[in-house]
């Protein structure tokens, strides 16, 4: 078992699972929260085959790689937080879909390559953001965002 066993730098500890596939059949679920599991691999494309989800938290994990463009589908979510995990991707475009998105929590992603961190979410923002007309919240704190602000948001 210590083979899969993981501690991050702030000393959370925890068993390293990923979030089964089949998640995605749950078609009804409107709030998932899987904040603060330890949870490791990618964050599931199957997420965003669940169409009446609302709030989806996904914070305090041990997320890596991408996040997954499959989740511009989930046109009903009001609030989404993937903070605080393991990322290094860029914002998918398709995100600009959410439309009822009024909370986007992504602060504090980061990767641990061979000891050195490197900030998760990277480049410039998409336009396509600037469709989300229902935000209110945004935090992009501590990650490695660069160029200009989209005008449209």
């Amino acid at each position: 078992l210590e083979s899969n066993y993981r501690e991050d730098a702030a000393g959370k500890r925890g068993f390293i699972t990923s979030v089964p596939p089949e998640i995605g059949q749950l078609a009804n679920l409107q709030i998932l929260s899987l904040a603060d599991n330890a949870l490791s691999g990618l964050v599931p494309m199957q997420l965003g085959d669940l169409v009446s989800l609302r709030r989806l938290q996904l914070s305090g994990n041990f997320f890596e790689s991408q996040l997954p463009s499959s989740m511009g589908r989930l046109e009903l979510l009001e609030e989404l937080d993937i903070s605080f995990n393991w990322l290094s991707s860029t914002i998918p475009p398709e995100w600009g879909n959410m439309a009822s998105l009024t909370s986007l929590l992504l602060q504090s992603n980061y990767n641990d390559n061979n000891g050195y961190f490197t900030w998760g979410i990277k480049r410039g923002l998409p336009t396509e953001l600037g469709h989300m007309k229902n935000l209110e919240l945004i935090n992009l704190a501590d990650n490695y965002i660069t160029g200009t602000l989209v005008t449209e948001i």
